[in-house]
This record gives structure tokens, sequence and C-alpha cells, in this order.
């Protein structure tokens, strides 16, 4: 994992993993090298803590269907 291209993947291939949009080939792959390479590791670990605390902490806000209705009809009048 000595060049940038290479490092870049591997981080995109972390996200893909935790956006559940990574193949199971390419799972396997990642956790491969993540087995091999305590580099690896740490970084999977740093975004796997980041994912979490974000998680855990910030909640999702709600739309009231009042507003939902109310830009739908906007929507069909443009």
């Amino acid at each position: 994992m000595g060049n940038f291209d290479d490092l870049r993947s591997f981080e995109e291939n972390i996200s893909l993993y935790f956006d559940n949009a990574l193949s199971a080939n390419d799972q396997n792959q990642l956790f491969e090298k993540i087995d091999k390479d305590p580099n690896c590791c740490q970084q999977f670990e740093k975004e796997k803590t980041a994912r979490q605390f974000l998680k855990n902490n910030f909640k999702k806000s709600s739309v009231s269907t009042d507003m939902i209705e109310s830009i739908k009809k906007r929507l069909h009048i443009l």
C-alpha cells in the first residue's frame, strides 16, 4: 500500500463498505488487506468509530406531513 492511488482506493472501499455498497468479493479483499496491514486496520477502525459517533450523537430531523404536502403542491405548480 505504498502509493497514493492505493490509499485512495482503500479509503473509498472503506466508505463503500459502511454504506453497504461494496460487493462481497470487494469486502473479502478489503478484510484481507485489513488483516495484513496494521495501518489499514487503524484506518478502518477510525472510520468505524467516526460513523458510530455520528450515528449516536446526531439525530435525523423529521419533517411534518403538512410540510411534505406543501412542497409537493408547489412542485406541481412549477
